[in-house]
């Protein structure tokens, strides 16, 4: 995948896309297979902000539940599916456990049915059920538990990880790659080539050598994530939306179990988790404001301290001195009034700048989990097709990404495969 910028000066691109995280790369991806000339271009490196900070689980997301959100669990549930059928080498199923406290007896009335309500959107999934286990039955499955003095017994369920979220990232790249688009990192968009109120292409900086370039395209993407506002902020809009930062650490620890846990806070009876990652334990997340600087994010002592006091609720033997290192990472949400940040949708919503602000060729994406990211990708492309009047399907869910081929019929049965669990 070569850095070439000769073709900018003799084509006009059917579409460009501006990000190359998780979601700018699925839509290049879609819109390179079907067909449309691609162009994709990212100021860092591929996966380099949200996409590599994030807790590297593809779910549902159980806790949307206690949100009543049960479109975005369906079709993260859905999403998810797919991922494990065309990207097996990257996606691996995950048992997770959440222990039951006799301090929480609201848990262990509420866990029950919502974890029921999982099993029901899950169904036809091939992921096993959920199971309750006995104290002596959860001891054996995660030793590491026996610190916890209230413990009665637990939940076992099942979701998805996957360890180098950069690499499924970097396929989807790879795979746009493949499918002749030209994708740039290090390459920063600066503007918009206008023509009335109608975009037709973008300002380009190589990052790398500093030299300026124009690539013209019929519609221009902006799937930038935390900095989406910065791109359409160059064109002059009718009115303003409403992207709220909310900022999310992790600790990378010692490794303190060998099972995933799903935690609850004593502090504000917040979910977080302590998976299994690299021989080591990813501890998170938080869920916080945020109005710094997009290229200065990281933990700071209130975060750190959170998750150290949280986690000593669970492991009381655990210290600083325990962390190896921390990421923070942000979130592109759609603000909705809500005042407390955990509790704002993940759902995503595209925007339509023709409809919204009479500036045509421009679609801006805000939200979205990472989990969603192709079907993100495949509504964002139905509409560019729309508006270029192609009828193309959309085939992503079927098409494997390029690592999968490379995988032997028994190293997919070892991934795939399950080990027994009480």
């Amino acid at each position: 995948m070569k850095r070439y910028f000769g073709d900018l000066k003799q084509k006009t691109y059917d579409l460009i896309v501006i990000g190359g995280g998780i979601i700018g790369t699925g839509i290049a991806r879609d819109a390179a297979i079907r067909g449309l000339d691609t162009l994709l271009v990212e100021k860092e490196d591929f996966a380099c902000g949200t996409t590599s900070n994030s807790t590297r689980l593809i779910h549902g997301g159980l806790r949307y539940l206690r949100m009543l959100d049960f479109r975005l669990v369906w079709q993260d549930l859905h999403e998810r599916e797919i991922l494990l059928h065309i990207a097996p080498h990257l996606v691996d199923r995950l048992s997770f456990v959440i222990p039951l406290l006799q301090s929480k007896p609201f848990y262990r009335i509420s866990l029950p049915f919502g974890l029921f309500l999982y099993d029901i959107l899950t169904l036809g999934k091939g992921s096993p059920s959920r199971k309750h286990l006995s104290r002596e039955k959860t001891l054996g499955l995660e030793p590491a538990l026996a610190n916890v003095p209230d413990l009665v017994g637990s939940y076992l369920f099942y979701d998805c990880q996957a360890r180098y979220m950069e690499r499924l990232c970097l396929e989807n790249a790879l795979s746009a790659a493949e499918n002749n688009a030209c994708i740039l990192n290090h390459t920063e968009a600066t503007g918009f080539l206008l023509d009335g109120n109608a975009i037709k292409g973008i300002n380009l900086r190589d990052n790398i050598t500093g030299r300026d370039y124009i690539a013209r395209g019929r519609m221009v993407i902006n799937a930038a994530g935390p900095g989406a506002d910065l791109i359409w902020n160059k064109v002059h809009l009718r009115r303003q939306y409403n992207l709220r930062r909310t900022k999310g650490i992790h600790l990378v620890t010692q490794k303190l179990t060998g099972q995933a846990l799903v935690l609850f806070s004593k502090s504000d009876g917040r979910l977080f988790f302590i998976i299994p990652w690299n021989g080591c334990s990813l501890i998170g997340t938080t869920d916080t404001d945020y109005s710094g600087d997009l290229d200065r994010v990281s933990a700071v002592s209130t975060d750190v301290d959170y998750l150290v006091s949280e986690t000593c609720n669970y492991f009381p033997q655990f210290t600083r001195d325990d962390i190896y290192y921390t990421m923070a990472g942000l979130r592109p949400l759609v603000a909705t009034g809500e005042k407390k940040e955990s509790n704002t949708s993940r759902a995503h919503k595209l925007i339509d700048h023709q409809h919204q602000d009479g500036v045509t060729g421009l679609i801006s994406i805000l939200g979205g989990k990472i989990t969603a990211y192709r079907a993100i990708a495949e509504e964002t492309i139905n509409l560019v097709c729309r508006k270029l009047m192609i009828n193309i399907p959309c085939t992503t869910a079927q098409t494997p990404l390029p690592g999968y081929p490379a995988i032997g019929q028994a190293d997919l049965l070892k991934i795939s495969g399950e080990k027994e669990l009480p």
